[in-house]
């Protein structure tokens, strides 16, 4: 029950709650409450799953876009994934229903859709979680679910039981929400080719940012989150979940994050390459609606209309500033410079990547 309920890499869950409630932050507030409600509707949900499921054959195509946003986390991938449902509002999200109903969130999501087609419309979030039922998500639940509790490797191959659990999931959706569906996770980069196979419609989104503000910030995210930089929170490709770390936990997310960018480079050059676009947050920050007019084309094969550049910021503060301690500080420039010596980010502090911006052809 916990594995599916609580993130699997939460080491002290007593601990975290007791520093959200000191926080006093409203959205961590509300998340725990919701995910309290969880395991009182765990029984609901597996009824409503099964009674969801049962006009459902997974062998059916999808017609409809599914659109998947990813990045290492800490990327900027929560603020994108905010301001695209602001601006696709033809496309269904993952909201926070799926906390309670990961296995029936289709049908009980299009129940909810009667009554409200209101949307997040905040670009804020407490370490990548949102307020209200309409806030955006990033489904853990499902993905915990599809890959059979497993979420943390990066597969060669999926079990026939897997593909079948995320073909009938978006079958379903398809079926009882009418529109394309998009979620951000940031695993999902370790399923590139395995999602690409199972749903051919679908399209990657990967966000990539300053290496040295992802490892300070995932620094900052550690020390509140697990209460100790070296535990991780995120996902770590070196070690087991919630493992302490014997090396240097700044080394370990750089090497991480090149992981994620050398996973997402070879999927590019794959034969699935053409459904994957790649967005530079500090670019997004400086245009908005230039990337999010780009993405329009790529996917909808149209151009953002007037009442969705309207939705969009002129431009968002991208955030350069480092704010770990300054021992932290130093050790970060010189281990963004070892490992990203060809990224300029790792030449000055909080500078804007200078990579050229990959538009989606």
């Amino acid at each position: 029950m916990r594995r599916i309920l609580l993130p699997a890499n939460l080491t002290n869950t007593f601990s975290t709650a007791m520093r959200i409630l000191g926080s006093g932050n409203r959205i961590g507030l509300f998340q725990i409450v919701l995910n309290g409600s969880a395991l009182l509707l765990f029984p609901l949900d597996r009824l409503l799953g099964w009674i969801q499921n049962r006009p459902i054959d997974p062998r059916t195509p999808c017609r409809l876009p599914i659109i998947f946003l990813t990045g290492y986390s800490r990327s900027g991938t929560t603020v994108i994934y905010q301001a695209l449902t602001r601006v696709w509002r033809e496309v269904e999200y993952c909201n926070n229903l799926v906390i309670p109903f990961p296995r029936a969130y289709p049908l009980v999501n299009s129940w909810y859709r009667r009554f409200t087609n209101r949307r997040d419309a905040s670009l804020e979030s407490f370490f990548g979680r949102t307020m209200g039922f309409c806030g955006t998500n990033d489904g853990p639940e499902l993905f915990q679910h599809w890959f059979l509790g497993d979420e943390m490797t990066n597969r060669t191959a999926l079990s026939e039981e897997s593909r079948r659990l995320i073909k009938t999931f978006h079958v379903a959706h398809e079926h009882y929400l009418q529109h394309p569906f998009m979620i951000k996770n940031c695993t999902l980069y370790l399923h590139y080719s395995q999602l690409a196979e199972v749903l051919p419609n679908a399209h990657f989104i990967f966000i990539r940012r300053n290496p040295a503000n992802i490892i300070d910030s995932i620094i900052r995210s550690r020390e509140f989150i697990q209460g100790d930089k070296r535990k991780s929170w995120e996902v770590s490709i070196h070690r087991q979940p919630g493992e302490e770390l014997v090396n240097d936990p700044i080394t370990e997310i750089a090497l991480n994050v090149r992981h994620s960018l050398a996973l997402t480079e070879s999927f590019r050059d794959s034969p699935h390459g053409k459904q994957l676009s790649i967005i530079d947050y500090e670019a997004f920050c400086a245009d908005p609606a230039g990337c999010v007019e780009s993405l329009t084309r790529t996917i909808f094969q149209r151009s953002l209309d007037d009442a969705g550049r309207q939705s969009l910021p002129d431009a968002l503060p991208p955030q350069q500033t480092l704010r770990s301690s300054p021992a932290d500080q130093a050790t970060i420039h010189a281990t963004v410079a070892r490992w990203f010596p060809d990224d300029q980010t790792s030449r000055q502090q909080g500078a804007p990547s200078q990579h050229e911006e990959i538009h989606p052809s």
